[in-house]
């Protein structure tokens, strides 16, 4: 598996981060997909074999009111592989 982190931009509330999340999900590709709308970070826990993080910024919900971009992994998130919720501040 493979973790992608993603800044994501647009997102005003939770409602806003579960709508990207539903679509991103939607790749059969993605294994797990953790965002936190107040920090606009995302992780993607992805199966390499089946999608690629070009495909995941592709999607759709890319296409109108949010955007996004793959972003190094934060420094909180550093020192373990499946932490990251987005919870944390950097």
């Amino acid at each position: 598996m493979e973790h992608v982190w993603l800044t994501i931009g647009g997102m005003t509330c939770e409602h806003c981060a579960r709508t990207i999340g539903k679509h991103l999900q939607k790749d059969r590709g993605v294994k797990e997909v953790r965002i936190e709308w107040s920090t606009g970070l995302g992780e993607v826990i992805l199966d390499p074999a089946a999608t690629s993080p070009e495909k995941i910024l592709q999607n759709p919900v890319f296409a109108g009111h949010y955007s996004a971009r793959v972003a190094p992994q934060p420094q909180c998130c550093a020192t373990t592989a499946t932490a990251g919720t987005g919870d944390e501040r950097r």
